[in-house]
């Protein structure tokens, strides 16, 4: 999702799905932080960390490109409009993760959970 700033959003789910965390990706914010410490006590790194993006079709190229060489999952939506890309990656820490989102935060228009 995208806040009134533009930024991505990020959806965490805790290992035990007891928790959602939702914090936007913007550099200096507090709430990059705290995601990142939810990261740190939900996992044990290096991890498989499953990345789910839900893209216009006009920039499905896009954001493939930047997952070149790894298996990616997809599902149209109904209406066609969407296709919803899921990939589960090889992380070794939670600014992996972090580098991860935020190349993907600069396609306009993606959602990321």
């Amino acid at each position: 999702m995208h806040g009134k700033s533009g930024s991505a959003f990020v959806l965490l789910f805790g290992k035990k799905q007891k928790f959602c965390l939702r914090t936007p990706l913007m550099a200096g914010d507090t709430s990059i932080e705290s995601f990142k410490s939810a990261l740190n006590d939900n996992h044990e790194w290096p991890c498989f960390y499953t990345f789910k993006f839900i893209v216009p079709q006009a920039k499905t190229a896009e954001v493939l490109s930047l997952f070149a060489d790894d298996p990616v999952a997809e599902r149209p939506s109904k209406s066609g409009r969407f296709i919803s890309y899921t990939m589960e990656l090889h992380v070794e820490s939670a600014d992996h993760v972090l580098s991860i989102y935020n190349r993907v935060s600069h396609i306009k228009g993606v959602i990321t959970l």
